[in-house]
Protein backbone atom coordinates (compact mmCIF):
# COMPACT_ATOMS: atom_id res chain seq x y z
CA UNK A 1 0.00 0.00 0.00
CA UNK A 2 1.03 3.31 -0.62
CA UNK A 3 0.53 6.21 1.58
CA UNK A 4 -2.49 7.75 0.15
CA UNK A 5 -3.91 4.12 0.14
CA UNK A 6 -6.72 3.06 2.85
CA UNK A 7 -7.13 -0.12 4.30
CA UNK A 8 -10.61 -1.02 5.43
CA UNK A 9 -12.33 -4.44 7.10
CA UNK A 10 -15.93 -5.31 6.26
CA UNK A 11 -17.57 -7.68 7.51
CA UNK A 12 -20.67 -9.34 5.78
CA UNK A 13 -23.01 -12.25 7.23
CA UNK A 14 -23.75 -15.24 6.07
CA UNK A 15 -26.86 -17.72 6.71
CA UNK A 16 -25.48 -18.39 10.29
CA UNK A 17 -25.49 -15.43 12.22
CA UNK A 18 -22.67 -16.82 14.81
CA UNK A 19 -19.85 -17.21 11.05
CA UNK A 20 -19.09 -13.64 9.70
CA UNK A 21 -17.17 -13.17 6.50
CA UNK A 22 -14.67 -10.50 6.36
CA UNK A 23 -12.96 -9.48 3.78
CA UNK A 24 -10.39 -6.17 3.75
CA UNK A 25 -10.08 -4.34 0.95
CA UNK A 26 -7.37 -1.85 0.09
CA UNK A 27 -8.59 1.19 -1.83
CA UNK A 28 -6.24 2.89 -4.21
CA UNK A 29 -5.86 6.54 -4.02
CA UNK A 30 -6.28 7.29 -8.05
CA UNK A 31 -4.71 11.32 -7.40
CA UNK A 32 -1.85 9.85 -6.23
CA UNK A 33 0.96 10.07 -9.55
CA UNK A 34 0.89 6.84 -11.94
CA UNK A 35 2.81 3.98 -11.77
CA UNK A 36 3.38 0.83 -13.59
CA UNK A 37 4.12 -2.72 -12.65
CA UNK A 38 3.10 -6.49 -12.85
CA UNK A 39 0.60 -7.46 -10.45
CA UNK A 40 3.67 -10.23 -8.92
CA UNK A 41 6.70 -10.75 -8.50
CA UNK A 42 7.28 -14.38 -9.95
CA UNK A 43 5.05 -16.98 -12.07
CA UNK A 44 5.56 -20.63 -13.53
CA UNK A 45 4.38 -22.23 -16.65
CA UNK A 46 4.64 -25.45 -17.86
CA UNK A 47 7.18 -25.69 -21.32
CA UNK A 48 5.00 -25.47 -24.84
CA UNK A 49 3.07 -23.37 -23.12
CA UNK A 50 2.13 -19.66 -23.14
CA UNK A 51 1.79 -17.76 -20.09
CA UNK A 52 -0.16 -14.45 -19.66
CA UNK A 53 1.14 -11.00 -17.48
CA UNK A 54 -0.64 -8.62 -16.01
CA UNK A 55 0.62 -5.09 -15.73
CA UNK A 56 -1.05 -2.88 -13.72
CA UNK A 57 -1.57 0.92 -14.14
CA UNK A 58 -1.54 2.23 -10.43
CA UNK A 59 -2.81 6.05 -9.36
CA UNK A 60 -3.98 8.51 -11.55
CA UNK A 61 -5.69 7.12 -15.05
CA UNK A 62 -5.95 10.40 -16.96
CA UNK A 63 -3.19 10.14 -19.16
CA UNK A 64 -1.75 8.22 -22.05
CA UNK A 65 0.80 6.08 -20.69
CA UNK A 66 3.04 3.95 -22.57
CA UNK A 67 5.83 1.00 -21.80
CA UNK A 68 8.11 -1.11 -23.41
CA UNK A 69 8.49 -4.70 -22.07
CA UNK A 70 11.64 -7.00 -22.99
CA UNK A 71 12.48 -10.84 -22.17
CA UNK A 72 15.68 -11.27 -20.73
CA UNK A 73 17.30 -14.95 -20.37
CA UNK A 74 18.26 -16.28 -17.19
CA UNK A 75 19.18 -20.03 -16.35
CA UNK A 76 16.22 -20.45 -19.16
CA UNK A 77 17.89 -20.17 -22.66
CA UNK A 78 16.16 -17.33 -25.65
CA UNK A 79 14.97 -20.35 -28.71
CA UNK A 80 15.34 -22.88 -26.34
CA UNK A 81 13.18 -22.63 -23.53
CA UNK A 82 11.27 -19.29 -24.75
CA UNK A 83 10.32 -17.13 -27.62
CA UNK A 84 12.53 -14.02 -27.39
CA UNK A 85 9.46 -11.12 -26.95
CA UNK A 86 9.58 -7.46 -26.52
CA UNK A 87 7.26 -4.88 -27.80
CA UNK A 88 5.17 -1.69 -26.40
CA UNK A 89 2.03 -1.38 -24.34
CA UNK A 90 -0.23 2.00 -24.46
CA UNK A 91 -2.91 2.49 -21.44
CA UNK A 92 -5.84 4.93 -22.83
CA UNK A 93 -6.80 7.61 -20.23
CA UNK A 94 -9.03 5.78 -17.97
CA UNK A 95 -7.37 2.17 -18.71
CA UNK A 96 -5.47 0.28 -15.57
CA UNK A 97 -4.53 -3.53 -16.94
CA UNK A 98 -2.45 -4.47 -19.90
CA UNK A 99 -1.75 -8.19 -20.86
CA UNK A 100 1.04 -9.58 -22.07
CA UNK A 101 1.99 -12.99 -23.47
CA UNK A 102 5.26 -14.94 -23.66
CA UNK A 103 5.72 -18.52 -25.43
CA UNK A 104 7.83 -20.68 -23.61
CA UNK A 105 9.78 -23.86 -25.78
CA UNK A 106 9.16 -27.82 -24.84
CA UNK A 107 11.76 -30.55 -25.49
CA UNK A 108 11.98 -34.21 -25.36
CA UNK A 109 14.51 -33.96 -22.76
CA UNK A 110 14.12 -34.05 -18.38
CA UNK A 111 15.92 -31.42 -17.35
CA UNK A 112 15.82 -29.26 -14.13
CA UNK A 113 12.98 -25.71 -14.00
CA UNK A 114 15.12 -22.77 -15.48
CA UNK A 115 14.20 -19.22 -15.00
CA UNK A 116 13.86 -15.82 -17.71
CA UNK A 117 12.94 -12.53 -16.69
CA UNK A 118 9.77 -10.24 -18.00
CA UNK A 119 11.65 -6.34 -17.77
CA UNK A 120 9.67 -3.12 -18.08
CA UNK A 121 11.92 -0.33 -18.80
CA UNK A 122 11.46 3.51 -17.99
CA UNK A 123 7.69 4.18 -19.44
CA UNK A 124 6.52 7.35 -20.66
CA UNK A 125 3.83 9.04 -18.70
CA UNK A 126 4.61 7.06 -15.51
CA UNK A 127 7.01 6.01 -13.16
CA UNK A 128 7.96 2.57 -12.66
CA UNK A 129 6.23 0.64 -9.53
CA UNK A 130 8.03 -2.32 -6.87
CA UNK A 131 7.54 -4.84 -9.70
CA UNK A 132 9.28 -3.28 -12.76
CA UNK A 133 11.13 -7.05 -13.32
CA UNK A 134 8.86 -10.60 -13.07
CA UNK A 135 10.97 -13.76 -12.71
CA UNK A 136 8.96 -16.74 -14.82
CA UNK A 137 9.89 -20.33 -13.90
CA UNK A 138 9.58 -22.53 -16.99
CA UNK A 139 8.70 -25.61 -15.71
CA UNK A 140 10.13 -29.06 -17.13
CA UNK A 141 7.33 -31.23 -18.43
CA UNK A 142 9.16 -34.56 -18.07
CA UNK A 143 9.92 -34.17 -14.47
CA UNK A 144 7.12 -33.34 -13.49
CA UNK A 145 5.00 -36.37 -15.41
CA UNK A 146 4.95 -40.06 -15.00
CA UNK A 147 2.38 -42.36 -15.74
CA UNK A 148 0.63 -43.82 -12.34
CA UNK A 149 1.12 -47.76 -12.26
CA UNK A 150 3.61 -50.20 -12.98
CA UNK A 151 6.42 -50.33 -15.86
CA UNK A 152 4.49 -52.72 -17.28
CA UNK A 153 0.67 -53.01 -17.80
CA UNK A 154 -0.53 -56.20 -18.71
CA UNK A 155 -4.21 -56.34 -20.53
CA UNK A 156 -6.64 -58.30 -22.76
CA UNK A 157 -7.57 -57.65 -26.15
CA UNK A 158 -10.96 -58.83 -24.96
CA UNK A 159 -11.17 -55.96 -21.91
CA UNK A 160 -12.83 -53.48 -24.36
CA UNK A 161 -11.24 -49.91 -22.80
CA UNK A 162 -8.32 -49.74 -20.29
CA UNK A 163 -8.16 -46.37 -17.77
CA UNK A 164 -4.59 -44.64 -17.74
CA UNK A 165 -3.95 -41.83 -15.32
CA UNK A 166 -0.83 -39.42 -15.88
CA UNK A 167 0.35 -37.41 -12.55
CA UNK A 168 2.56 -34.28 -12.12
CA UNK A 169 3.16 -32.51 -8.65
CA UNK A 170 0.99 -31.92 -6.46
CA UNK A 171 -0.34 -27.88 -5.65
CA UNK A 172 1.28 -27.02 -9.54
CA UNK A 173 0.14 -22.94 -9.72
CA UNK A 174 -0.16 -23.47 -13.43
CA UNK A 175 -2.04 -25.07 -16.51
CA UNK A 176 -0.48 -27.51 -18.57
CA UNK A 177 -1.02 -29.16 -21.42
CA UNK A 178 0.05 -32.54 -22.83
CA UNK A 179 -0.38 -34.85 -25.58
CA UNK A 180 -0.54 -38.50 -24.84
CA UNK A 181 -0.51 -41.62 -27.49
CA UNK A 182 -0.41 -45.30 -27.18
CA UNK A 183 1.00 -47.11 -30.06
CA UNK A 184 2.46 -51.04 -30.61
CA UNK A 185 6.00 -51.20 -30.63
CA UNK A 186 6.52 -52.51 -33.74
CA UNK A 187 3.68 -51.08 -36.12
CA UNK A 188 4.02 -54.19 -38.44
CA UNK A 189 2.76 -56.15 -35.98
CA UNK A 190 -0.57 -57.54 -37.03
CA UNK A 191 -2.64 -56.53 -34.16
CA UNK A 192 -5.87 -55.47 -32.72
CA UNK A 193 -5.02 -52.40 -31.80
CA UNK A 194 -4.85 -48.72 -33.75
CA UNK A 195 -2.54 -45.96 -32.65
CA UNK A 196 -4.75 -43.53 -30.60
CA UNK A 197 -3.60 -40.83 -29.28
CA UNK A 198 -5.30 -37.22 -27.56
CA UNK A 199 -5.10 -34.25 -26.00
CA UNK A 200 -5.63 -33.27 -22.33
CA UNK A 201 -5.15 -30.51 -19.96
CA UNK A 202 -3.93 -30.43 -15.90
CA UNK A 203 -6.09 -27.44 -14.39
CA UNK A 204 -4.22 -25.19 -11.98
CA UNK A 205 -3.63 -27.47 -9.11
CA UNK A 206 -4.62 -30.73 -10.51
CA UNK A 207 -2.40 -33.85 -10.20
CA UNK A 208 -3.67 -36.40 -12.23
CA UNK A 209 -5.15 -36.62 -15.63
CA UNK A 210 -7.10 -39.47 -16.93
CA UNK A 211 -8.02 -41.14 -20.36
CA UNK A 212 -9.14 -43.93 -21.64
CA UNK A 213 -7.87 -46.57 -24.66
CA UNK A 214 -10.16 -48.86 -26.68
CA UNK A 215 -8.91 -52.73 -27.65
CA UNK A 216 -10.52 -55.15 -29.64
CA UNK A 217 -10.24 -58.94 -30.07
CA UNK A 218 -8.85 -59.76 -33.80
CA UNK A 219 -9.58 -63.73 -33.32
CA UNK A 220 -6.15 -64.49 -34.39
CA UNK A 221 -3.57 -66.30 -32.00
CA UNK A 222 -0.53 -64.72 -31.48
CA UNK A 223 1.78 -63.87 -28.59
CA UNK A 224 1.89 -60.93 -26.44
CA UNK A 225 2.47 -57.53 -28.20
CA UNK A 226 3.76 -54.69 -26.23
CA UNK A 227 2.70 -50.98 -26.77
CA UNK A 228 3.90 -47.78 -25.52
CA UNK A 229 2.25 -45.18 -23.99
CA UNK A 230 4.42 -42.05 -24.18
CA UNK A 231 3.66 -38.15 -22.98
CA UNK A 232 5.02 -34.91 -24.61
Amino acid sequence: MGPNDYLYTIGFTNSSPIHPFLQRLSLEDTTAPPTIQFNRQVAAIGEGSVIPLTVLRQGSATGIVTAQFTTRADSATEGIDFIATNGVITFQPGERFKTISIQTLSDADARPDRNFFVDLPAPIGAALGENSSLQVTVVDRQSTMNPIGPPLLPFSETLGTNQFTISRATGSPYELSVHWKVAPVDPAILNPFITQEGDAVFMVGTSNLFFSVGFADNDIVNSNIPYVLTIT
